[in-house]
């Protein structure tokens, strides 16, 4: 057997050997004879390794050890699509708690070099344990954005995003004002001073939002695209649950007062054609949920015609006196005894969402409960603020059931 065989040969022993030892049932005979099996493939292993001039593992090692490549080029001479795909082969071993070898390492730190010269890509972060989490890969935050896309509805996607790596702001805001002209001068006239626009400042603090998933330990001896794939995917469903509360907390707290009563036809328009800003029309949508847009696709004019059209560009769309309609999942926004809630503006000058642009993923198989039921907890942290930007950007309305 080759050195590749001998350690899949020894991952698969040490794994049967951790399920029997859990077992209190086990038969002994055979816990020992795996336990003896399992010290002679060290040595097998321990001699091939110094034979080649390879890095020696350590026994307590709970996985397949990580070996050294033998003629590989050096880190920091990688080109960047080189060091993401060597990359990701570490980030797996970190996971996996294999153990990591010298060139995981370096690998690790030249990562995190050449994200400090562009702090902003989405897959970077600093001052995480090496041995106990890894920043997460590009192959991986590019899966967490299709799987978002693909997954529930992100409300994300309705406000400016902007992505910072500065923990916390101050800007300034210029507020839309009604601006008045400048005065008509006769020759040796005085010029007259003029108002300035009015302003306001924004204050942005990145905050951590994170959970904790056990895995079981089958998961893990999958194939890489599996794995990978399965923390992707638990990263998106979570990242999109937490925004999207977070989004509603700064909406509902941002239009407390009394919502505008769309009753008909006529109390849409005038949201439309007056109440809303006229600066806001080219870019306003309608956005409501299940039980709104249904009480939308009711109204008709007095010959049983539907206010509702197809999108010309996009027949998917569906359009409200010229305005995009944006239906959410009744479970997202939810109707609140017979009161269902409907935003009529532009949100993305509403409401805007910082984001430090990085996921921690960081495993233990000792801590917690992990442990006990012989799983390996994966801890997620993502990091973002949401504020809001331009209150008089949405009105706040509503629509009751009868």
């Amino acid at each position: 057997m080759n050195l590749r065989e001998l350690l899949a040969l020894l991952a698969e022993k040490r794994s049967r050997f951790n399920e029997l030892s859990a077992d209190h049932q086990s038969d002994m005979a055979e816990v020992r004879a795996l336990s003896q099996e399992i010290l002679d493939l060290n040595d097998r292993i321990k001699m091939i390794q110094e034979q080649r001039g390879m890095q020696i593992p350590n026994h307590d090692a709970l996985e397949t050890p990580s070996v050294e490549p033998v003629g590989a080029p050096e880190v920091r001479s990688l080109s960047n699509e080189d060091l993401d795909k060597e990359y990701e082969g570490a980030f797996i071993r970190a996971f996996r708690h294999q153990k990591l070898s010298q060139r995981d390492m370096e690998l690790y730190h030249e990562m995190e070099k050449r994200a400090s010269m562009a702090p902003t890509v989405g897959h970077f972060e600093s001052s995480v344990d090496a041995n106990g989490g890894f920043i997460v890969p590009k192959a991986v935050s590019t899966l967490i954005q299709e799987y978002k896309r693909q997954g529930q509805f992100d409300l994300s996607q309705l406000v400016d995003v902007t992505f910072t790596a500065v923990v916390k702001g101050t800007f300034t805001y210029e507020k839309l004002a009604e601006i008045t002209p400048f005065a008509n001068i006769a020759q040796w006239d005085e010029i007259p001073e003029v108002e300035s626009g009015k302003f306001e400042t924004k204050t942005y603090d990145i905050k951590d939002y994170g959970g904790i998933l056990p895995i079981p330990r089958t998961l893990l001896q999958d194939t890489d695209q599996n794995l990978m794939a399965y923390v992707a995917r638990f990263i998106a469903k979570k990242s999109i649950a937490t925004r999207n509360k977070k989004i509603l907390d700064v909406i509902n707290a941002t239009y407390t007062g009394a919502k505008v009563a769309l009753a008909d036809i006529k109390a849409i328009k005038k949201v439309i054609n007056v109440t809303l800003d006229a600066a806001f029309l080219p870019t306003a949508k309608i956005i409501t949920n299940q039980d709104g847009f249904d009480f939308l696709d009711s109204l008709e004019d007095k010959d049983g015609r539907g206010y509702i059209e197809d999108d010309v560009k996009d027949p998917t769309k569906k359009r409200l006196k010229g305005l995009e309609i944006v239906v959410l999942p009744n479970g997202t926004l939810k109707t609140n005894t017979k009161k269902v809630p409907v935003f009529i503006g532009d949100s993305k000058e509403a409401l805007r969402l910082y984001d430090r642009g990085v996921y921690e993923v960081a495993t233990t198989d000792i801590g917690g409960k992990a442990f006990l039921r012989n799983s390996t907890d994966v801890r997620v942290i993502d990091r973002f603020d949401v504020i809001s930007l331009d209150k008089d950007a949405l009105i706040a309305c509503e629509i009751t059931l009868p």
